[in-house]
């Protein structure tokens, strides 16, 4: 017995109670995950907690029941049939029952498969607690009495009471299983324990006696008894009693395996019991919201974990789950501590702002490099700064990775400091010194050899022969330059299987190194475009090859023929992509070789751990041991920094982030489990809900949209890992999502296989598959067809002695259509000449009334007569082969001598503008209507500008293109339309009446129409008054002017 005395001291840590100082530290502790309403818990304030035998967590509060099963919170309140949110306690029963208590009430409430039942009784049920099988029992009061009953689960209106006599007090312990009652004082009744539906008569226990305490008893299943004492001044103390012998289970000291042990002051904050697995669990207050939390097993009350934890509210009740992590339900909310997983973020006291490296000296101490702000010690509870002429270094830059050397000396790289620019940085012993001065290491490590190598930040990759000293006469190799390395940083480095060294550099791709033939095969993203780069290289047990970069994770599997590889990421696989959220992998910061058969990768969103076992057995997935992220539950920091990792010397991992730094422990991790088998709950079309899947089922063709559910079975670890992806008809698989239900929208008819798989970190679960059909409309059916077809071939034979009659009387009346359709062309022929013969003699009617006159007695008329033969010449050429159109060249032409020969007519009052086209250009080969420009320019002149006060004036003729038109505007600035037909001056306006008739025959037998529109008053005199014209004639390309 004296021996587990012992025992039971050096695991519990307790000395004599000193008054002892308290560190207000900050932050730091086991990571906690925080569950409020906002996330979906019921209420803030708990009032119990446990978890059922499947492993889910249930909570009671003030505001009904929550319950946890790894994906999402699931909250029973009185919508679901509870007749009182506010919840005292609660327990489960080996049926699977979940049993509510309420405080002063009359009623109890079980709950199974989501299901409620609530049950009455003419006692105020005090409590519950559970029998030695795993059945209900209760506890009533009532009038001063308690009684007690197994709870009758055929018939619970007749459970049985048994009295205690009046006056017994019931000792209860929430969460516990036992009620001590003790007689009335002076009394020489026996003293009672409840237990099994029954009073049973015990010894008295001793620290019950005292009067003067009040003294709560736990657990009565062994000699080693435990109970807590209130004291005076309100802190209560739990305690053991093994025979007579009391030991104090308050801890006095913080053991950390990074430092010595210290001295602690602990206050009490609660406890908690659990009933199905016999732990105990108490929390004690170290600090500001800084607090302790112990395990042990009642049975030996062996301490089992002892966790630091951070939190700003009170916890109230622990239970913990399959996985080894522990549920706190507090006063404002619940919160899941990870056993595995220890965060010290940004803001803890001590901790420097972006801390780039980690190492541990010889003593165990953790140092921490930052950029900026120099070095700190981490002892395992508490920061602080290294002694001594270590203030001369409180500004250095220290940079990424670092390495202990044999003798523990530690090496740093540091961009600058306060007396150097750049060098490598040794400590040891509390004491440093500059190693390679004035050389900028980036990255260390060692080769397959032990030696070291250190990555520079221009001099290549340096490896030496031993750790002795970082001299140019202790190198063993220089990989540089001159060996024809083309990276100008080395960020990685590995040794291979091969002899060979490979380096990376992220933005600027990856070498290798042979030695055998003394040259560096560089693959560059420069070169390659779509090559890749590295931050971190590892080499696996296989002598296969992994690089993290700015594109993601890649695996080579080696080869000694490296030198083949053209282009490196076409020899590579990109791993995980198939199993993370798009782009989620675009960068990779760090790869670490935990163990033979685990690798460990870090990027911005967490960390992750790859089991190379099940990725060997297929490489084109990602299996995963574990995935840490926010989105997952199970992280709280931020990006992985690159080449950060340190394995301290109990087996944790430590990773530096941008937000602090963070601890794993693989010994208290338990890999992810593979999801289990996909299970079709229902299938939901419009009102119509299906929940047996063995036959196919058939859909109307109108209900083509369905929501399908599913789940999986809960998985005991509650880990929140579980996605889902789909396909139909062997399509690709969808993204990964959370969601447990898929809606389809407007599906077309025909067979559909459906498949479904659980997806967890790369763990796929068997396919599940479920067919169905939609069918065709009904006028798409064969049977349907088969009908029509009877029916139409009856008809048609009818029809066709019908057709036979009907044809030969359209025949008759064709032909005369048709000779109808050919008096009609040979009238439009005969307009068209008619309109071509007026049109032709048209444009020299003034020329030559002009001529008349001036042949008299002016020679300068004779300036005009080739201008004049010229257009004479082209309108009876036409006008002979009755042709109504020409060539836009042509017609420009037409045009420019009329004004021509008006402009020597009127002097130079009359000014005009023609464009200055060549007639070699496209546009002037288009086909256009004869005099359809020159008309329009004749009316500027002799109804627009001939009527201004001066007949002074200008016209422009423009040509454009537009898509599948030429387009020609004709403007003047006389008086405008309006004003000239208020003068009287509006002509015979046979030429525009002719050319809209032409129009109106062509345009019938053309898709693109010839349109001219009509702009009047397009200038504005000072006055406001408009003046002005413009015509914009819209001809298109390719234009027919058959009839």
């Amino acid at each position: 017995m004296l021996r587990f005395l012992a025992h039971t001291v050096v695991f519990t840590l307790l000395c004599i109670f000193a008054g002892l100082p308290r560190y207000d530290l900050k932050a730091q502790g086991n990571s906690v995950i925080t569950y409020t309403p906002e996330q979906g818990v019921c209420n803030y304030n708990t009032s119990g907690m446990i978890r059922d035998h499947i492993g889910r967590i249930w909570v009671s509060s003030g505001g009904g029941v929550s319950r946890y099963d790894g994906r999402e919170w699931k909250c029973f309140g009185i919508q679901d049939g509870l007749i009182s949110i506010v919840i005292y306690n609660l327990k489960e029963d080996k049926f699977g029952n979940i049993w509510l208590v309420y405080s002063g009430k009359r009623f109890i409430t079980r709950i199974v498969n989501d299901k409620v039942f609530n049950y009455y009784f003419d006692k105020i049920i005090q409590d519950l607690y559970l029998n030695d099988d795993g059945t209900l029992s209760l506890l009533s009061w009532q009038d001063g009495v308690y009684a007690t009953a197994k709870f009758n689960y055929e018939q619970p209106e007749s459970t049985p009471w048994k009295k205690l006599p009046k006056d017994y007090t019931a000792r209860s312990v929430h969460c516990s299983n036992n009620f001590i009652c003790s007689p009335p004082p002076g009394s020489r009744l026996p003293w009672k324990l409840c237990r099994n539906g029954e009073f049973i008569s015990i010894p008295p226990l001793q620290p019950l006696k005292s009067p003067e305490n009040r003294v709560f008893y736990l657990d009565y299943q062994r000699d080693i008894k435990i109970f807590f004492k209130w004291l005076y001044w309100g802190e209560v103390e739990p305690f053991i009693m093994d025979g007579n012998k009391k030991l104090s289970l308050k801890p006095h000291f913080f053991t950390s395996p990074y430092g010595p042990t210290t001295k602690i002051n602990a206050d009490y904050v609660t406890f908690s019991f659990d009933d199905r697995y016999k732990h105990l669990y108490l929390i004690w207050k170290i600090g500001v919201n800084d607090y302790l939390l112990q395990e042990y097993v009642t049975s030996s009350f062996k301490p089992l974990n002892t966790i630091r934890f951070q939190s700003k509210y009170k916890p109230n009740f622990v239970t913990k789950d399959a996985a080894g992590n522990f549920w706190i339900g507090t006063e404002r909310a619940v919160q899941k501590i990870l056993c595995y997983q220890y965060s010290i973020p940004l803001g803890t006291t001590g901790l420097l702002n972006s801390v780039w490296t980690i190492q541990q000296s010889s003593d165990s101490n953790l140092w921490l490099g930052s950029f900026g702000e120099g070095l700190t010690i981490f002892d395992g509870y508490k920061f602080r700064r290294p002694p001594g002429n270590f203030n001369d270094l409180s500004k250095a830059q220290l940079a990424n990775s670092t390495i202990r050397m044999h003798d523990g000396t530690m090496l740093f790289n540091v961009h600058s400091s306060k007396f150097l620019t750049t060098g490598v940085l040794a400590v040891k012993d509390k004491k440093w010194k500059w190693l390679m001065d004035k050389k900028l290491g980036i990255y260390f490590d060692r080769d397959r050899h032990g030696r070291l190598m250190v990555g520079t930040f221009s001099d290549g990759l340096y490896i030496f022969r031993d750790d002795k000293k970082l001299t140019s006469d202790n190198l063993y190799k220089v990989i540089d330059k001159k060996k024809g390395l083309k990276l100008d940083v080395v960020l990685a480095a590995v040794q291979d299987r091969y002899g060979r060294y490979w380096m990376g550099r992220a933005s600027q791709g990856i070498a290798v190194y042979d030695p055998g033939k003394d040259t560096v095969i560089n693959w560059l993203i420069r070169d390659k475009k779509k090559d890749i780069g590295a931050i971190s290289i590892a080499e696996d047990r296989r002598g296969n090859l992994w690089f993290g970069g700015l594109t993601g994770l890649y695996f080579l599997k080696n080869r000694p023929d490296i030198e083949a590889i053209q282009e490196m990421r076409k020899e590579c696989i990109k791993v995980g992509e198939e199993i993370f959220e798009k782009n989620e992998l675009n960068e990779i910061n760090e790869i670490e070789l935990v163990d033979d058969s685990t690798l460990l990768v870090g990027y911005p969103k967490g960390y992750f751990l790859i089991d190379l076992n099940k990725f060997y057995t297929n490489p084109q997935i990602c299996p995963l041991r574990g995935a840490f992220k926010m989105k997952n539950e199970n992280y709280t920091l931020g990006s992985i920094e690159q080449n950060s990792f340190l394995r301290s010397k109990d087996g944790n991992y430590w990773l530096v982030t941008v937000d602090g730094i963070v601890s794993h422990n693989p010994f208290k991790y338990k890999p992810t489990n593979p999801p289990g088998d996909v299970f079709i709950d229902s299938m939901k079309v419009g009102n119509r809900l299906f929940t047996s899947f063995e036959d196919k089922i058939k859909l109307a063709n109108e209900q083509r949209t369905l929501s399908l559910y599913f789940s999986v079975p809960v998985d005991s670890l509650l880990y929140h890992n579980l996605s889902f992806q789909y396909r139909l008809n062997n399509d690709d698989w969808s993204p990964l999502q959370r969601e447990s239900q898929i809606l389809f929208q407007n599906l077309n008819s025909g067979d559909y296989n459906l498949q479904i798989r659980a997806v967890k970190d790369g763990n796929y679960s068997p396919v599940k598959n479920i067919s169905f059909a939609i069918l065709p409309p009904l006028w798409l059916r064969w049977q349907v067809w088969l009908v029509s077809f009877i029916i139409f071939t009856l008809l048609g034979l009818y029809l066709y002695s019908r057709q036979r009659t009907i044809y030969r009387q359209k025949l008759s009346l064709a032909q005369k259509e048709t000779e109808f359709e050919l008096m009609n062309r040979e009238k439009d022929t005969l307009r068209v000449s008619a309109i071509v013969n007026q049109l032709n003699p048209h444009f020299i009617n003034n020329a030559l009334q002009w001529l008349q006159v001036k042949m008299e007695d002016d020679v300068e008329s004779i300036s005009v007569i080739g201008r004049l033969a010229e257009n004479i010449n082209t309108v009876f050429r036409n006008s002979r082969k009755n042709i109504s159109f020409h060539g836009l060249a042509n017609e420009l032409q037409l045009a420019s001598n009329y004004l021509y020969i008006q402009a020597t007519r009127f002097g130079p009052g009359l000014k005009y503008r023609m464009p200055e086209l060549s007639r070699d250009d496209f546009i002037m080969q288009v086909d256009v209507p004869i005099m359809i420009i020159q008309i329009h320019v004749e009316n500027a002149v002799e109804h627009g500008i001939r009527n201004t006060d001066t007949g002074d004036g200008e016209v422009s003729v423009t040509v454009r293109e537009d898509g599948e038109y030429i387009v020609i505007a004709i403007e003047d600035n006389g008086v405008g339309r309006e004003k000239a037909a208020l003068l009287g001056s509006k002509g015979t306006q046979n030429g525009t009446t002719m050319l809209r008739e032409l129009e109106k025959i062509y345009n019938k037998n053309n898709r693109l129409k010839i349109s001219q529109t009509y702009y009047d008053g397009i200038f504005t005199e000072e006055t406001g008054e408009k003046y002005g014209t413009r015509v914009v004639i819209r001809i298109p390309k390719a234009y027919s002017y058959k009839i």
